[in-house]
């Protein structure tokens, strides 16, 4: 009989890698879904609503812990400014909290980004918003206010 050590410890580190290729693909469609949801806000917003947006599944299975969302990294950052500054929160803050934060925001502008993820997630029943524009404020809704 041969010593299949080595092939197992090669087999082994062929699957971390594959593994991480593949949390990487889902954490840009998790980036992908939320700027997707965010432009279709933006454009609920200029042209009216045609149809209810539907709150993806995997969001709402969160709903019981954190509102509903929480489940890529952008929103995760989110919550997690909201929690920490537990009051209403500007675009400004955010982006300070997310530059402290080291948050990867790769090629993509951090403000414009952090809007438009505030945004649909106020379109979409997570936030509340109050104010108008360089003087919104976001905030958590209350839980069983939402979807």
């Amino acid at each position: 009989m041969r010593d299949i050590r080595i092939d197992l410890k090669e087999r082994l580190l062929s699957l971390v890698e594959e593994r991480k290729d593949i949390q990487a693909r889902l954490e840009q469609l998790d980036q992908d879904e939320v700027s997707i949801m965010a432009l279709l806000a933006h454009e609920e917003q200029r042209f009216g609503p045609t149809t209810p947006i539907p709150s993806p599944s995997h969001l709402v299975e969160y709903n019981a812990d954190n509102n509903g969302f929480g489940r890529t990294p952008l929103s995760r950052l989110i919550l997690g400014i909201l929690k920490q500054t537990n009051h209403p929160t500007g675009l400004e803050e955010f982006k300070r909290f997310a530059a402290e934060s080291g948050f990867n925001f790769g090629k993509q502008s951090p403000g414009r980004t952090l809007h438009w993820a505030l945004v649909g997630l106020t379109e979409n029943g997570y936030l509340e918003c109050s104010g108008e524009g360089s003087e919104r404020r976001y905030q958590l809704k209350e839980i069983g206010a939402t979807h």
